[in-house]
């Protein structure tokens, strides 16, 4: 591990955001460039072409992040709907089985249902696995049937629409979790580099601009300079991390 230490008994703290911070990351590697340019060219960061090459990597990651997680929750938030209209569909079937059934609830175990042998009722699934096979065996069941011998409701064609849409928003939100957890690993990569960078930076302003002093003049670049706690000189000495802490204040 590669520590800055400079200035240790200075009264200020430069802070750079660590990468579980990324928009804050990005906008001082942006804010950095920004005011490099505007240097005369022998001032400028001898970092800032590989900086640049950073944040242009950075940010079509960042938005491929973004994205898979909009998409991941937009499926998530239709397959709990979805859910939520089969849990009800099944309660209606269920009444319509204790209706037609009511001398011989065994039957229902033709469409799904499950009968509890002491009591006789027709119970209704309470799990995302019995919900989803007592829908499937439903299906299977209503269309091994002529179609005048179908129960009236819920329509069949609604229950197979049902079906296709949880299976095809259950593969969407499983697709886009693993994209967004591979976007995260490269992107979390690249940004931690782009802090190191970032940091070493910081280091060769203050040796070559600011006398091995760290100074508010900092913040030009875009980063955080702000006061240390008044402390004792002993205390401050034990406390330094060097040019650049760890993480935020």
């Amino acid at each position: 591990m590669l520590k800055l230490a400079l200035d240790n008994n200075s009264l200020y703290h430069v802070f750079v955001p660590d990468i579980d911070h990324p928009v804050e990351l990005l906008n001082l590697g942006d804010a950095f460039l920004s005011y490099d340019r505007t240097l005369p060219p022998e001032e400028q960061s001898p970092l800032a072409p590989y900086l640049a090459a950073l944040l242009g990597g950075c940010a079509p990651l960042q938005d491929n992040f973004y994205h898979s997680e909009a998409q991941r929750s937009i499926a998530s938030e239709k397959v709990k709907a979805l859910e939520t209209e089969l849990r009800q569909t099944l309660k209606l079937i269920q009444q319509q089985l204790k209706t037609k059934y009511w001398t011989t609830p065994a039957q229902a175990e033709n469409w799904g249902f499950e009968m509890n042998h002491a009591t006789g009722n027709i119970m209704l699934p309470d799990t995302p696995r019995a919900r989803w096979r007592a829908l499937s065996q439903y299906i299977t069941q209503e269309e091994s049937r002529p179609p005048a011998d179908r129960f009236p409701a819920p329509d069949l064609a609604r229950l197979i629409e049902l079906r296709r849409q949880i299976i095809l928003n259950r593969r969407i939100r499983k697709a886009n979790r693993a994209q967004r957890k591979m976007s995260r690993v490269s992107r979390d990569a690249l940004l931690q580099h782009l802090r190191d960078v970032l940091r070493v930076a910081c280091a060769i302003i203050i040796l070559l601009q600011f006398d091995h002093t760290i100074t508010p003049d900092l913040q030009k670049w875009g980063f955080e300079v702000v006061k240390r706690p008044c402390k004792t000189k002993a205390r401050v000495q034990e406390k330094a991390e060097g040019v650049v802490e760890e993480g935020g204040s």
